[in-house]
């Protein structure tokens, strides 16, 4: 997420360094050249986190919340378990085709007593 983030500033800075290089200072100047090389190594960084993410077999579900997934099924469908940045546990699931999450039955985690209906 922070790497996503540090991009989405990146990338504009370079776009307006770029449309005013006739016209920059030194230091300016340098900052037109290192930024390349600085978006460049957080591409990089942010690839390797999204591929350790996969060999972990998650998927990102919203670069900007950081909201990840874990696949599973549920009742025969696919679906995910997800958490995001903020949340103290796996708390939500959903269908793989939908964007409702729905909390986690206390009945589906392990340890859980189970309540008798009477």
């Amino acid at each position: 997420m922070d790497r996503r983030s540090y991009l989405n500033n990146l990338h504009p800075e370079q776009e307006s360094l770029e449309r005013h290089r006739r016209d920059l200072s030194w230091p300016e100047r340098d900052r037109r050249y290192r930024i390349q090389e600085e978006i460049t190594a957080t591409e990089g960084a942010y690839k390797q986190a999204v591929s350790e993410l996969r060999e972990l077999g998650l998927a990102i579900v919203d670069v900007s919340s950081g909201r990840v997934a874990f696949p599973t099924r549920i009742n025969g469908r696919a679906a995910v378990f997800t958490w995001q940045p903020g949340e103290d546990s796996v708390a939500y699931w959903s269908y793989e085709d939908e964007e409702l999450r729905r909390p986690i039955p206390t009945e589906w985690v392990p340890g859980t007593p189970l309540r008798l209906k009477k």
